[in-house]
């Protein structure tokens, strides 16, 4: 097998194990293949012997058109089986795609979630590895242990001419491995600064407004040109000592070539060997020699193809497959958090610390607190996207990680602080990619989050092309569309993470509405929000401050609460000079400042 454990540390993959395994038969016809094609690859040699040892030596025309049209049909033959040889190799790339992508996107997009890192390498590894499966450089490969073959019949003319190309395979393998020590120690590198200028350059056009509009094009630019830099100049020093040791080689293989010419002329002349051999055996030795040139032509491909081999199986088996959970019901009951302790991903600081309340269907939890307080990560704890170090997070009894990710999915709605839209239609957005979505059912969302005749505003409607991330929308128009998806499916959760930043006026009261909407169809809410209009609406308020729960209960006691507690220290703290104590006062004031407002407005309604 290609990429065995003889190439590769470590253990494979379950899935890519098993798509190699069903290649297994392919890999052998391949094998079967290339053996029946290197013993065609002996076509022109013994024609060659056999027009200058029998036909020129009879002068006999019929000979030499059997002999001829012989070989037409062995060269024909050998095309044939040439063409049906990397068709397999194709299927069998093929394959190995259809049968990792699946599991590498979802253990790609899981690691995201744990690492914080969004780049889709591995699904580059992936086309990396297909690619080299597909192309010339397996062919090369099969090729080579038929070599030894060739050379073996070089010696059968003459010991000397087998000595010769004995001789030049050592040496050629020589710089196969010279090839390989040089491939294993620079393609890392190359790869990492290759994929670091990648990733400036897809950042750049994520965020080309902000770019040009702050006069950060040349910046930026000037920092992609100084990483895109430093991989060519990695690059480039692999390929130039690739193609010292390339055109070493092929300089070999011309010398032995002529060598044996030479050398075959010699035994000639001493009557050892037929005018014949001299042809035949220096066409021999070029064969025999081809596929160590040819590996050492792919080996960078190899050597690349086996590094995307290593990265695909190491993910797959850090990330695992999902657990096969058991089917749970609907949920309708309680959502609990006790002692919820969580870090963001690939960082060991403590976000959230110690957590604890509990909702009950039917109301709707505000989360308040000053900026990098914790909001945005608990949201993503509850819809089950960010990992926690300790603590629990129930839904109707049960666990968040003992659900299956994609039943719990459908139970959820979520709008993220960022509410980023997918490449594809409105249509598409809503109802969250499902092919078996009704109509009405996506009507029955966009009606539900009040986003119906925004949606029949759009140029096509439902059917509006978006382009990447709703590019084609305003953010109050992809904020309203992305509640329209979070409520597709009547959810039991929905959280909310600033879901008004963006909205008008008239958008934020058509939000209030729909929270009035869930409450009374015994949903549970949780939102997060600065307005003091969509505060006063909460049942419930939990504060957040460093990842601390300041309190939780129901809203007329934690504004009470909060109000006593700002009073207490802004008593204590009057007259004194700044000091962290008092910098952490004005963060607290701020937070009870909303929660005033937000009693304000519940009393003038």
């Amino acid at each position: 097998m290609l990429f065995g454990d003889r190439f590769v540390s470590g253990n494979t993959s379950p899935p890519l194990r098993r798509a190699m395994r069903r290649s297994l038969w392919a890999f052998l016809a391949v094998a079967i293949f290339s053996m029946v094609l290197n013993a065609l690859m002996l076509t022109s040699p013994l024609f060659m012997l056999q027009v200058y040892d029998r036909v020129l030596a009879s002068q006999s025309v019929p000979t030499l058109i059997a002999l001829s049209l012989l070989v037409l049909g062995l060269f024909g033959l050998a095309g044939l089986l040439e063409l049906v040889r990397s068709r397999i190799l194709v299927r069998i790339a093929l394959s190995i795609d259809q049968h990792v992508s699946a599991p590498l996107f979802s253990a790609s997009t899981r690691y995201g979630l744990g690492t914080g890192q969004t780049s889709a390498r591995h699904l580059k590894e992936l086309e990396t590895l297909r690619q080299f499966v597909g192309g010339p450089g397996p062919a090369a490969l099969f090729d080579l242990p038929w070599a030894p073959a060739y050379l073996a019949l070089l010696y059968m003319f003459h010991p000397i001419l087998g000595a010769v190309g004995i001789v030049g395979a050592l040496l050629l393998i020589v710089l196969a491995i010279a090839t390989e020590v040089v491939t294993r120690r620079s393609t890392p590198a190359a790869v990492a600064t290759s994929m670091t200028a990648q990733d400036l350059a897809e950042a750049a056009h994520r965020n080309a407004g902000a770019l040009m509009a702050m006069g950060m094009g040349q910046n930026y630019r000037d920092r992609w040109l100084a990483a895109n830099r430093r991989s060519t100049i990695v690059n480039s020093r692999l390929t130039d000592r690739l193609m010292v040791l390339q055109a070493m080689s092929k300089s070999l293989r011309m010398i032995l070539q002529s060598g044996v010419l030479a050398g075959g002329a010699y035994l000639a002349i001493l009557g050892e060997i037929t005018p014949g051999t001299i042809v035949a055996a220096s066409i021999i030795l070029g064969r025999g020699l081809a596929p160590f040139e040819q590996a050492i032509g792919h080996w960078r491909s190899f050597s690349r193809a086996r590094l995307s081999y290593r990265e695909i199986s190491k993910l797959l088996n850090v990330v695992g497959a999902p657990e096969q959970r058991t089917q749970l019901p609907k949920p309708t009951g309680l959502l609990d958090v006790i002692g919820l302790r969580a870090t963001p991903p690939g960082d060991s600081r403590i976000v959230l610390n110690g957590v604890t309340f509990s909702i009950s269907p039917g109301q709707v939890l505000a989360v308040i607190g000053p900026s990098a307080s914790g909001k945005s990560t608990l949201c993503r704890c509850l819809v089950g996207v960010a990992p926690w170090a300790s603590g629990e997070v129930r839904l109707d009894g049960a666990r968040l990680d003992h659900w299956d990710v994609e039943a719990l999915g459908r139970h959820i709605g979520y709008v993220p602080q960022d509410a980023e839209l997918f490449a594809g239609t409105v249509r598409d957005n809503i109802c969250r990619f499902d092919p078996s979505a009704s109509d009405q059912q996506i009507t029955e969302a966009a009606m539900a989050a009040r986003a119906h005749q925004l949606i029949l505003s759009l140029p096509s409607g439902y059917e509006t092309e978006l382009g990447m991330n709703g590019a084609h929308l305003s953010a109050g128009q992809k904020q309203r569309i992305a509640l329209a998806r979070a409520l597709y499916g009547s959810p039991t959760l929905i959280v909310l993470d600033e879901p008004n930043s963006n909205l008008d006026s008239f958008g934020d009261a058509a939000l209030l509405d729909v929270i009035a909407d869930l409450k009374a169809t015994q949903r549970i809410v949780v939102i997060v929000s600065h307005r003091s209009t969509a505060i006063a609406h909460a049942d419930m308020i939990l504060a957040l401050e460093d990842g601390q729960q300041r309190a939780f209960g129901p809203r007329d006691e934690v504004i009470a609460k909060l109000n006593q507690l700002f009073r207490t220290q802004s008593a204590s703290n009057a007259g004194k000079q700044d000091s962290p104590a008092r910098q952490r006062q004005t963060s607290e004031g701020s937070t009870v400042h909303a929660l005033k407002t937000a009693t304000a407005t519940k009393f003038a309604t």
